[in-house]
C-alpha cells in the first residue's frame, strides 16, 4: 500500500440491461505496486438516450470504489496515488490532506497523488494486469467478446453475441472468483516467482500493518464549505431549499454548510459559527397555501426559534449597561482645548444682566451686599482724594 495504481477498465463482456439492450460493464481497478493485488469495483452505467452508448465512469464511481477499498481488511488506506488525468479521478485533490498524514515521510509540501505520464510503469504494470486478465480468465465468462466488438466470437458467427446470462451483480460474483484465482499465481518480474497473495502473507508476517480510516470522514472530505444566509429557519442550496430543527431554532444570520462536490448526499451537514457540527439539513417541504399543515408546521418553527431565543436570554450573565457604558465613556480620550483667539466684549452691564437671569434669591442677595459695599468702598475713596486736594488748595493760598 505504499502506492496504488488507480484506473477504469472496459470489460470485454457484454450484459444486457433490463429494457433489453446490450453494454459492457466498467471495472474500477486499484493495483497494490508491492503485492500486485487488484481490488475491483463493478459498475454498468446507463445508456443514453441522446447517444444510444454507454455513460461513462463518474467521480462518484470513482469515490465509491476508493472508499470500498479503504474499508477492506485486507486494504486500508494507501500511502500514495497513482492516478490518470481524466475527470473521473478530480476527486483526489479533495483527500490529498489526508493522504500526507498517513505517507508521513516529513515531506508535507509533497502531494502523494501523482498523475499519470506517458510511458510511465506503473500506469504499464496495471493495464498488464487488466490484460491478463482479460485473455486468462475473463475470457471463460459467457458473454466474452475477445477485445474486437466489431467482430463476433467463432460460437456466434452468423448470429448477435451472447450476453451473460445474468445481472451485474451475478457478474461480479463470478469476475471476484477469478480475481481470486488471478492473486494464487506465481508471476515473474518484482515478485520472483511468487504470487500476489504469497507476497501479501510475507508483509503481514514481516509486520505490514493496514491503515484505517472513517468511511464518513472521507464523504466529508469530498465536499466544499460554503457559507449561505439562514432565512425562516432554512438556507438555499443548489435550487432547493434545506432545512432540520437545528436550523430553525439557530439565532445566528450565517452557517457554513459542506455541499458534495461529486455526488449528492440525502441531508448536508452545518457548522456554527464557531466551526462545530451543529446538524444535518434536508430538503424543505412545500406546502399548499390551504393546507393547514404548513400554518401548523410555521408555528412549530417559531416556537423553537422563540424558545432558542429565550435559552440563550437565561444563559447570558446579567450586565448593568449604565456602568459599563460609564466605563466605556471614561476610556475615551479628553479633547485637546485649543489657544484662545479673542474675547467679544459687549456693553459693560450685559454680563451682569446674563449672569442675574439664573440668580437664586440668596444669590442675588449676595451679589447686592457686594456691590453696595463696593459702592460704599467707592464713596469712601473719592471723599478721600477730594478732602486731600481741599487740602492741598488750602495749602497753597496760606503759604
Amino acid at each position: 500500500m505504499e502506492l496504488v495504481v488507480g484506473d477504469v477498465h472496459h470489460l470485454d463482456i457484454y450484459l444486457r440491461h433490463e429494457d433489453g439492450r446490450l453494454a459492457t460493464p466498467k471495472m474500477i481497478g486499484w493495483l497494490d505496486f508491492g503485492t500486485m493485488r487488484l481490488f475491483a469495483s463493478f459498475v454498468l452505467c446507463p445508456i443514453s438516450s441522446a447517444t444510444n452508448r454507454s455513460e461513462s465512469i463518474r467521480n462518484e464511481h470513482v469515490i465509491a470504489s476508493f472508499i470500498s477499498m479503504t474499508q477492506h481488511p485486507e486494504w486500508g488506506m494507501p500511502r500514495s496515488l497513482y492516478l490518470d488525468n481524466g475527470s473521473e479521478y478530480n476527486f483526489a485533490d479533495f483527500i490529498d490532506d489526508a493522504l500526507k498524514l498517513v505517507a508521513d515521510d516529513g515531506l508535507s509540501r509533497l502531494s502523494p497523488i501523482i498523475r499519470a505520464k506517458p510511458y510511465n510503469a506503473p500506469a504499464k504494470a496495471i493495464e498488464g494486469v487488466f490484460g491478463l486478465l482479460e485473455r486468462n480468465y475473463f475470457s471463460q465468462v459467457p458473454g466474452w467478446i475477445g477485445g474486437d466488438r466489431t467482430k463476433a466470437k467463432t460460437s456466434n458467427v452468423g448470429r448477435l453475441p451472447v450476453p451473460f446470462p445474468g445481472s451485474i451483480v451475478e457478474l461480479e460474483g463470478v469476475l471476484r472468483a477469478y480475481l481470486t484465482l488471478y492473486e494464487t499465481q506465481p508471476q515473474s518480474g518484482d515478485l520472483q516467482g511468487r504470487s500476489p497473495r504469497d507476497v501479501f502473507f510475507e508483509s503481514t508476517t514481516a509486520g505490514w500493518h493496514r491503515i484505517d480510516v472513517d468511511p464518513f470522514a472521507l464523504r466529508v472530505a469530498f465536499s466544499i464549505e460554503e457559507t449561505r444566509t439562514v432565512r425562516q429557519g432554512s438556507i438555499n442550496v443548489g435550487g432547493r431549499r434545506w432545512t432540520c430543527p437545528e436550523l430553525q431554532s439557530y439565532i445566528g444570520d450565517q452557517i457554513t454548510v459542506l455541499i458534495p462536490k461529486y455526488e449528492d448526499w440525502l441531508s448536508l451537514p452545518l457548522k456554527d459559527d464557531r466551526g462545530c457540527w451543529l446538524g444535518n439539513a434536508v430538503p424543505d417541504q412545500a406546502y399548499h397555501p390551504l393546507d393547514p399543515e404548513g400554518a401548523r408546521e410555521t408555528a412549530k418553527r417559531s416556537r423553537l426559534f422563540e424558545t432558542a431565543v429565550r435559552t440563550m436570554g437565561r444563559s447570558l450573565p446579567r450586565r448593568n449597561l449604565v456602568s459599563e457604558a460609564i466605563a466605556s465613556a471614561a476610556l475615551v480620550p479628553d479633547l485637546p482645548v485649543p489657544p484662545s483667539e479673542a474675547v467679544v466684549k459687549l456693553r459693560s452691564d450685559a454680563a451682569a444682566i446674563g449672569r442675574a437671569i439664573e440668580e437664586t434669591p440668596k444669590q442675588r442677595r449676595a451679589r447686592e451686599r457686594a456691590e453696595l459695599e463696593r459702592d460704599h468702598e467707592i464713596e469712601l475713596e473719592r471723599s478721600e482724594r477730594s478732602l486731600i486736594a481741599a487740602r492741598r488748595a488750602a495749602d497753597k493760598r496760606t503759604g
